[in-house]
């Protein structure tokens, strides 16, 4: 179901901003601020969907509809999926440009113009995530940059929080694996550059990217990235993607054997670093046991 906010049926659009949205009412606000604060040559809309939220997320949709009339409201809640979320929102949008980005972090200044930039030269971009301006001096970054970075030494990826792919090379590839509930940002990338589709940087269009900052969600995400890339490695060892060297895993897990009696005595940058490694080490670990494959 949809709801349009203004007139935005009255005039053709050109790119189409895709948020997916789920009980981000605390954050979704200052997203949609800022989009609403970049300027574009092209006539571009923002869709919003709310996948199934449970607070006032599609209260406050709704709410900026009144001032944003290129904001689409889409209600799926089906099915609570991020893979979903953004097919759904591709499906409803009606530009021939997609951006993704999301609803807990900010697009910088710029960040329109420069993406549509590139989508004008290329089919597939990735920008830049930027990590200083929304978390604190406990937050350490774990993970890429957004601009290309790799996994599993195969190719390159597009972080979904900010990349943009053109209509026919998402819909050429069939969009996003709705059996992915992890990762599904590198498995898309890695079948559009597997379809001919290559990756470009475009560092000028940043996104302020926002962490989880204590040591117990950063264990609990990165193992449940990190069962993912069990099922990445899986899939696509055949093309080229690759396991952890030995000497990598050991050197891993003696980081969390010996780290363990100083725990609590632990600066939090410290303890986030161990918490990242622990859950990293247990989900490529379970990972293996449940989908039968060797991936530590």
């Amino acid at each position: 179901m949809l709801t349009v906010g203004g007139t935005i049926q009255d005039r053709a659009v050109v790119v189409s901003v895709i948020i997916p949205a789920y009980n981000c009412v605390t954050t979704l606000g200052a997203q949609l601020e800022a989009l609403a604060a970049q300027t574009s040559d092209v006539p571009w809309e923002i869709v919003v969907v709310d996948n199934g939220s449970t607070d006032g997320t599609r209260c406050l949709i709704e709410q900026h509809l009144e001032t944003m009339p290129y904001l689409t409201l889409v209600h799926a809640p089906e099915e609570r999926s991020i893979a979903r979320a953004r097919n759904v929102g591709a499906a409803n949008a009606r530009g021939e440009i997609f951006l993704f980005c999301d609803g807990d972090d900010i697009v910088a200044p710029g960040w329109l113009a420069a993406m549509t930039r590139a989508l004008g030269r290329h089919e597939f971009v990735v920008g830049r995530v930027e990590v200083g301006t929304l978390n604190t001096d406990a937050s350490e970054k774990y993970g890429n940059n957004g601009t290309g970075d790799t996994l599993l030494n195969f190719l390159p990826y597009a972080i979904g929080c900010n990349f943009g792919v053109s209509r026919r090379a998402f819909e050429s590839v069939g969009g996003f694996s709705t059996m992915c509930k992890r990762c599904m940002d590198v498995e898309l990338s890695w079948r559009l550059q597997l379809a001919g589709y290559s990756l470009h940087e475009v560092p000028e269009a940043e996104v302020y990217y926002r962490y989880r900052v204590n040591a117990w969600s950063i264990a609990k995400t990165t193992f449940n990235f990190s069962l993912a890339h069990t099922v990445l490695y899986k899939r696509y060892a055949r093309y080229g993607a690759q396991r952890s060297q030995f000497r990598q895993v050991l050197a891993r897990y003696k980081n969390i054997v010996f780290g363990l009696p100083h725990l609590v005595n632990m600066a939090p940058r410290q303890r986030i670093g161990w918490a990242y490694e622990v859950g990293i080490s247990l989900g490529r670990l379970w990972g293996s046991l449940r989908y039968l494959t060797l991936y530590l």
